[in-house]
């Protein structure tokens, strides 16, 4: 079964906060999802730092766990 993407997010940079609004950040971002998903079996929260790119996604605080 697909599992759609429709988790609430921010895209920025680390260096000045600004936001990232970019095919190519989301397709990123959509991609970071999938795998997070895949990995531990529940939706991403809080702040995560891709350093070696120099950005951020925010997906805010709340979490919920597949089934």
């Amino acid at each position: 079964m697909r599992q759609s993407i429709e988790t609430e997010y921010r895209l920025f940079r680390l260096c000045d906060s600004e936001p990232i609004e970019t095919v190519e950040g989301h397709v990123l971002v959509r991609a970071y999802v999938a795998a997070w998903r895949r990995l531990y079996l529940c939706e991403p929260f809080g702040t995560h730092s891709i350093d070696s790119l120099g950005l951020a996604i925010d997906f805010g605080s709340c979490t919920s766990t597949r089934q």
